[in-house]
């Protein structure tokens, strides 16, 4: 099954692009969501729907019940989501490791089939000193919001910024899409919402994961306290990063007319497909 994903996709981009007419390109979006748990989506996250827009796009969708991620973390699971090789293959196995140029991405193959390529992405673990950015044309990685200066032993930019939410992503993604050329696209777009700190999205008290952490060495009790209280913020952190999805499926759409549009969610939520 090696590069399994790289090729399907570039397979489902070849397919569709020779039904697609002069008028009405291929744009190709990938779109990832960091940390977001596998109950959060369906019948499995109860009433009410943690994540009703995605949700409602999934029914629309095809869906893959059963799959797996590469990783628990980060980097390794997007280097092989973007190469198609185990993290042994391209030697990204762990965060704070560097994917080889010697790997051909799946940027690189599609903008070798005449697309162009842009993303942004939500966190330090895939600035493009990580080789991330590897074909993409346009390759967004500006943080907002800083959380320490050093992560899995590398330094973050000036001032500790390790990361965007949703709505700066959104603003950087709608302004790409006007700006990229209007042929074949491909589109990468992360979002970071559902990591932690929990309860960022809004103001007043967030919960981080090392307060957990320390709680359950000394206090319990406190600890079970925090847990529960993470759990809630999880919630509606995943709520509002849904109504962004929202927002972004929303201006996808409204290129319709323009561009025959595939969508394919990943990290614990299901493809989908929107069309006019």
């Amino acid at each position: 099954m090696r590069r399994a994903l790289l090729v399907g996709l570039a397979s489902l981009a070849a397919g569709c692009g020779e039904r697609a007419t002069p008028e009405r390109p291929l744009r190709l979006v990938l779109v990832t969501l960091d940390t977001l748990r596998g109950d959060a989506l369906g019948a499995q996250s109860g009433p009410p729907a943690r994540m009703p827009h995605l949700e409602e796009r999934a029914l629309e969708g095809a869906s893959c019940p059963q799959h797996f991620a590469a990783s628990s973390t980060t980097q390794p699971t997007h280097a092989t989501l973007l190469t198609g090789l185990h993290p042994w293959e391209h030697g990204v196995t762990r965060n704070g490791m560097v994917l080889g140029a010697e790997h051909v991405t799946l940027a690189e193959r599609l903008r070798g089939a005449g697309f162009a390529t842009g993303a942004v992405v939500a966190s330090f673990p895939l600035h493009h000193r990580f080789g991330f950015q590897q074909g993409f044309d346009r390759y967004e990685d500006t943080f907002e919001r800083g959380r320490a200066d050093e992560w899995s032993g590398v330094e973050t930019d000036e001032g500790g910024r390790f990361y965007s939410l949703a709505g700066s992503v959104n603003k950087r993604a709608f302004a790409l899409l006007d700006e990229l050329p209007a042929g074949k696209q491909f589109l990468w777009f992360h979002y970071f919402d559902a990591h932690e700190p929990y309860g960022d999205v809004r103001r007043g008290e967030v919960v981080r994961l090392d307060q957990i952490l320390a709680a359950a060495e000394e206090d319990p009790a406190r600890a079970e306290a925090l847990l529960g209280r993470a759990r809630k913020l999880y919630a509606a952190d995943l709520l509002r990063l849904d109504v962004h999805l929202g927002q972004l499926f929303d201006r996808l759409e409204a290129d319709a007319a323009r561009f025959e549009t595939y969508v394919r969610p990943t990290r614990g939520s299901t493809p989908s497909r929107t069309e006019s």
